[in-house]
């Protein structure tokens, strides 16, 4: 847990990310773009093509362009994701309570063990991001 942070020599210079405007994180909440490409002088840019996209965009997209739907996924006659999220491969049913630090309490229900564990999100280390490309304008 004590490592140092590192940083990775990406051999392209774009990365294309499917991140909307629209999108609601499950810890950030709203992450708006600010930027269809950010540059970020460290590693690859950055590509937003969709960031002025809504959910119904992407659904009118899909259909008149006949793409294929992950149906474990997404509901497309109702044009939503299923309700559960366990055949959705981009999720991952963990618990971050006891690392959690916008978590104040000393102590957090801890449902695998089943009791209540120690806080220990001081103990983890963290970098504020660097990159405001998105959320609110710093």
């Amino acid at each position: 847990m004590m490592r140092p942070f590192g940083t990775f020599n990406f051999p392209y210079d774009v990365c294309f990310s499917g991140h909307k405007s629209s999108d609601v994180d499950q810890i950030a909440g709203e992450v708006k773009l600010h930027t269809d490409l950010h540059v970020t002088g460290v590693g690859p840019s950055l590509a937003f093509p969709l960031r002025h996209w809504t959910d119904e965009d992407v659904w009118k997209y899909t259909e008149d362009n006949k793409l294929p739907v992950d149906s474990l996924r997404y509901d497309a006659a109702n044009r939503r994701e299923w309700g559960g999220k366990h055949s959705n491969s981009d999720y991952f049913s963990v618990c971050i309570k006891c690392i959690d630090r916008r978590n104040k309490e000393a102590s957090v229900y801890c449902p695998k063990k089943k009791m209540q564990v120690s806080n220990i999100s001081a103990q983890i280390p963290y970098r504020e991001p660097e990159l405001n490309f998105y959320g609110d304008k710093k």
